[in-house]
């Protein structure tokens, strides 16, 4: 550490000397080229102290000279502001435009993302919901942006969620329930002009082009609110964090601050007195403001009536929301252990297809589904399972179930040794089934239950 210490150490005093040196070499050459010019007969040696002057102001007044014009760019940036504390909820469109992505989601700015999007549509506190990356900072608001419009629409049937490896783009169970009920999420295009309010939400650019220096420190965050005003938009909120540093006086060579908004420390020009920001958690935002609530969209015991109506409708096809809901109920967030006949009457049905993956605690799947699983598989078309393009159809299902039938308790595969050996000599089903077969050895007399699991 010491060591590093006096390295750094080094590279700043060289740093320093180059700096220093250039300026003064710089500074020398233009005060000798100006004396010869136009004072010919001054002494040579006060062209040195000229030079050494000319670098002193130079250090001393351009980080003074940035550092005024930062502030000013900070002040101007907040000077907009306007406080408000009233709510948005029953808002017909309401538009938000952000770059930043809902906390935890892996969605693009413009999908409907659960807590965002998703909640106010079901809890109706808005109708629609339009979303966009937001435009430049400062750009004014264009009627003509093109949006994605989300609203909810009820049909006797939802077509199928996207579903990308069973994770339902992010949907929660209770979502998936308002689904299966008919509750369709429709998206469609539209334009900016379409909205009744917009949340924009701004990240202030930063460059280091010596042509946007007023960028060069601002480090911040703008949040606005605007309310549709004829032809266009009248301003309820605005809400500016900016955060930023001066430049140190005098101008040297050193280690950048920590905490700076740059993501390392780094060799070059000091900065001082940094200002940290906060950014604004959007989703907490629009909670303030009335866009959440907590009651639950679904109650809990409306899940299981739910599941067995739908498994008792013959006439509902497997690409529908409904057997996506029934794929997600045995263990989408957790093991629905009080309710196994349900789930094995799902594990049962062909048209159920798109089971989320495996629970991520080891060892819980129940005892008592090793018979619907194996028997599941025994049932599933050899020639679908061959299907390597199969992605959310019937290789999906076994490939899942196979997963979940290794999590069996020790010793829960004993009663169902017969048919998973018949599984391992089927030729057509055995690659499928690899993960299983280690289970006959369930059957041994000296299988110990109480065996932690592998």
């Amino acid at each position: 550490m010491a060591l590093l210490l006096i390295i750094v150490m080094l590279i700043v005093l060289v740093g320093n000397v180059i700096v220093y040196g250039g300026l003064f070499f710089l500074a020398r050459v233009l005060t000798g080229f100006s004396i010869s010019r136009f004072a010919a007969g001054v002494a040579r040696w006060p062209r040195n102290w000229i030079a050494a002057g000319l670098v002193a102001i130079f250090v001393v007044a351009l980080p003074l000279l940035l550092n005024h014009l930062h502030r000013q760019e900070r002040a101007r940036m907040v000077a907009g502001d306007v406080a408000w504390a009233r709510t948005l909820a029953h808002t017909p469109a309401l538009a938000i435009l952000s770059e930043l992505l809902e906390t935890g989601a892996q969605h693009a700015p413009d999908d409907c993302s659960s807590r965002r999007c998703r909640l106010p549509l079901y809890r109706r506190l808005v109708d629609a919901q339009l979303l966009a990356k937001s435009p430049p900072f400062d750009a004014p608001l264009d009627p003509a942006t093109p949006v994605t419009r989300y609203r909810v629409e009820g049909h006797d049937l939802c077509p199928p969620v996207p579903n990308d490896r069973g994770h339902f783009d992010g949907m929660t169970l209770e979502e998936l329930a308002l689904a299966a009920m008919g509750q369709c999420l429709v998206a469609e295009p539209a334009v900016l002009g379409d909205a009744d309010v917009v949340v924009l939400e701004q990240l202030v650019p930063q460059s280091w082009a010596t042509y946007q220096t007023v960028h060069d420190a601002a480090d911040g965050e703008r949040l606005s609110i605007y309310r549709k005003d004829g032809a266009g938009w009248s301003k309820l909120f605005q809400q500016s964090n900016i955060g930023g540093y001066d430049w140190f006086v005098p101008l040297l060579v050193a280690p950048l601050d920590r905490g700076s908004y740059r993501l390392t420390d780094s060799i070059g020009f000091a900065i001082g007195n940094t200002v940290k920001m906060r950014y604004f958690n959007l989703d907490n935002e629009l909670a303030s403001w009335g866009l959440q609530n907590a009651a639950p969209l679904v109650r809990p015991e409306e899940l299981t009536p739910l599941a067995q109506r739908l498994l008792a409708d013959t006439a509902i096809p497997h690409a529908s929301a409904a057997m996506q809901f029934l794929a997600a109920y045995p263990w989408l967030g957790g093991w629905r252990i009080g309710d196994i006949d349900t789930i094995a009457a799902i594990i049962r049905d062909r048209r159920v297809t798109e089971f989320p993956p495996t629970p991520r605690t080891r060892g819980k799947t129940p005892a008592a589904l090793a018979r619907p699983i194996v028997d599941r598989i025994l049932a599933a078309d050899p020639a679908a399972l061959a299907d390597f393009r199969d992605n959310r159809g019937e290789r999906h299902a076994v490939d899942i179930l196979t997963q979940i039938f290794v999590e069996l308790p020790p010793c829960a595969a004993a009663p169902v040794h017969d048919d998973l050996q018949r599984l391992g000599d089927d030729k057509a089903r055995r690659p499928h089934v690899t993960l299983m077969l280690p289970r006959l050895a369930d059957a041994d007399p000296g299988c110990d239950p109480n065996a932690k699991p592998r």
